[in-house]
């Protein structure tokens, strides 16, 4: 049987600038990932990488071409309808964590379901089975600035998991860690994005993810590259226009 597919993208393109200095970052982009699948897009910076997630979130709008999330044309929602889309259906994990201060960890992790409209116990419920799968349910009244930089990582990625999105979109999840907190980080996000059978997409410069991921995308001069990661070895190559991922 076949993977759903999560994200859909045709003829995608983003430029930024006028005139002599327009810059094309994204040149007639097509992918697609299906459900469960772990791709990374890894670059320099400016590359066009996380104006790619931004496009995946909504939080940006390409110029011409179009997104699907979930079976959703993000193209064909208003603002607040895009806003309880994202919220519903796209998790998403930055690289410096955007906890709130006055939050404890437990209100940081259940505030998207709240936000949501979610009442009840279930809600902090999850929250609190989320942070014991990530070992921080000993910390769960403390407040963010307690925290080591791994530990907060962390805290953020239980926050993106709480409405069990489709799609978890992470933007240099460890490029504000160390080595052994990066590693660790890396570890239990892939853990409970597949445990849970989710879609993950991740920008990042780190080529130790190139053994983890299932597909690669690269991104140069507008064109998009996707191979196979070191999971999914094959013959598969696909250049912006040709449709990555159709047909497999």
């Amino acid at each position: 049987m076949n993977a759903a597919t999560v994200v859909e993208l045709r003829g995608l393109s983003r430029a930024f600038g006028a005139a002599e200095r327009r810059r094309v970052v994204l040149n007639e982009i097509d992918l697609r990932v299906d459900e469960g699948e772990f791709l990374v897009f890894l670059g320099r910076s400016g590359s066009g990488k996380s104006t790619l997630l931004n496009m995946l979130s909504g939080i940006d709008r390409p110029d011409s071409g179009t997104v699907r999330v979930a079976g959703r044309d993000l193209g064909a929602l208003g603002e607040r309808e895009l806003t309880r889309f994202r919220r519903d259906h796209i998790g998403i994990v930055f690289q410096f964590f955007n906890l709130i201060p006055i939050l404890t960890v437990l209100e940081n992790v259940v505030l998207p379901a709240e936000l949501a409209g979610e009442g009840g116990p279930a809600p902090r419920a999850r929250a609190r089975d989320l942070l014991a799968q990530t070992g921080l349910e000993p910390l769960a009244d403390q407040f963010p600035d307690l925290l080591s930089a791994g530990e907060q990582q962390r805290v953020a990625i239980a926050r993106a998991l709480i409405r069990e999105p489709a799609l978890i979109l992470a933007d240099e999840p460890t490029g504000n860690l160390d080595s052994d907190s990066a590693e660790r980080v890396m570890a239990l996000l892939l853990t409970l994005t597949r445990d849970a059978g989710k879609t993950l997409v991740m920008a990042t410069h780190d080529a130790g993810t190139l053994n983890l991921a299932d597909r690669v995308g690269r991104i140069e001069d507008g064109a998009l590259t996707v191979t196979a990661g070191a999971r999914q070895r094959g013959p598969e190559v696909v250049a912006a226009g040709t449709g990555a991922g159709e047909g497999s």
